[in-house]
């Protein structure tokens, strides 16, 4: 065998190779690929991986699969915890079977948050919190009443007493992702079947404002930090495609506008281009629709900080999860091209290997292509999964202004920067 290159990438070794590097002729293993580190438990997805950098400068990895929001912890014998809706009030005064009963002050069938069957249920002292997946976590199957759970399957813990928790398990919409942003020290996550999530580091996720007459902040599909405000799009507890909201000034927990009057929305209903992502280049904050691009600048009017002044008609984004932010800009799919936005033009980029992308997908598949910008390396990766050609990877370099395609066998779920 020829000794590959050292600059060679490494989708062109001839052999079967996994998390490892060409180091001096012989393959090593990469640094920071520890099992225990990612495995969420068997056959979980995860979709994005996030660095979380809090104000005293603490720094978390969180972890975000189609059901839950998940930490990744460091202490000894720690591996990783669920940070989900999590609804702890009252306590459990018995266990029979696979029935729960619980105390006086639970409140299961009124309360919030709003249980269902397939969350998931444990007692306190039988949980070991950060060291999932506990073995002792049940299913529930029905909520009787407010004082009575039926799980699908006998409690196996030892107590049957004292506090417990029960985590509410997300639900991702078929083919689509979550969306997240950062701002004033919370994060913020949605895929358009949740209420808008926060998560403040430490405790759990909490439902952001869904309160009063309007929608709010209720299944927000798309989001975005701008204008010191939180930024959400496509959302409601029937899909509004068309339709923007922002928060409070500086208050991302306030989205009705009748408890604080710098909060606000706007319907685009210029054409029927349904919202397809959210993204901030230099100063303007971009709403991305299917067949055009929307501009908005701030104006410094609290109670209308955004001027939304120019839509570009013609070239759209059809994928929601393929704009990626890098550097002040953002790239992403249209329908026939990658295209890189650096004001209010954007630039194609995809001339090498446009024929060769648009040929392997159907309509459906392009739909799904999802996004990553790597700063190590300077590319901007486009993860694609075709019918005719497998799993690949388009990947361009925006330094040499290069592309390469790589294939591979595994199905990459998602990619990400964690806590170092």
């Amino acid at each position: 065998m020829h000794h590959p290159s050292m600059n060679m990438d490494g989708s062109y070794a001839n052999w079967g190779t996994k998390n490892v590097i060409v180091d001096e002729y012989s393959i090593q293993k990469r640094g920071g690929y520890d099992t225990a580190d990612r495995n969420l438990g068997s056959s979980v997805e995860v979709q994005h991986i996030v660095l979380f950098v809090l104000k005293d400068g603490t720094r978390k990895t969180l972890m975000l699969t189609p059901t839950n929001l998940c930490q990744k912890e460091t202490g000894a014998s720690e591996t990783w915890s669920y940070k989900t809706l999590t609804y702890t009030t009252g306590l459990i005064s018995g266990v029979s079977g696979t029935t729960i009963t619980g105390d006086g002050d639970v409140n299961w069938d009124t309360g919030s948050p709003d249980l269902s069957a397939g969350d998931k249920f444990i007692i306190g002292t039988d949980h070991s919190a950060s060291i999932e997946e506990d073995a002792n976590w049940g299913t529930l199957a029905s909520i009787t009443d407010d004082t009575h759970l039926e799980l699908d399957a006998s409690y196996t813990g030892a107590a049957t007493t004292g506090a417990y928790k029960i985590r509410k398990v997300y639900s991702t919409p078929t083919n689509e992702r979550w969306s997240y942003a950062i701002m004033d020290n919370q994060f913020f996550f949605g895929n358009g079947n949740t209420n808008l999530q926060a998560y403040s580091g430490s405790g759990y996720a909490s439902d952001g404002d869904t309160s009063g007459t309007s929608m709010v902040a209720v299944k927000p599909r798309y989001m975005a930090s701008y204008a010191s405000r939180l930024i959400i799009a496509d959302y409601g507890s029937t899909r509004d495609p068309l339709a923007l909201a922002w928060s409070g000034n500086g208050d991302p927990n306030t989205f009705n506008a009748t408890d604080d009057t710098s909060a606000g929305s706007v319907a685009f209903l210029e054409s029927e281009s349904f919202i397809t992502g959210l993204g901030v280049v230099g100063t303007q904050l971009v709403v991305y629709k299917r067949e055009a691009l929307i501009f908005g600048s701030q104006t410094g009017v609290s109670a209308a900080p955004i001027n939304f002044t120019k839509e570009r008609p013609g070239i759209g984004c059809i994928a929601p999860y393929s704009i990626i932010p890098f550097m002040g800009k953002n790239a992403f799919m249209g329908r026939e091209d990658f295209y890189v936005l650096e004001s209010n033009i954007p630039q194609p980029i995809g001339e090498p290997i446009r024929y060769d992308l648009f040929r392997k997908m159907g309509k459906a598949e392009a739909q799904t292509v999802w996004g990553f910008h790597n700063a190590d390396d300077s590319t901007l990766n486009w993860f694609v999964t075709t019918k005719a050609d497998g799993n690949l990877i388009f990947s361009w370099n925006y330094v040499t202004m290069e592309w390469i395609i790589k294939e591979y066998n595994d199905v990459i779920t998602g990619v990400g920067r964690g806590a170092v």
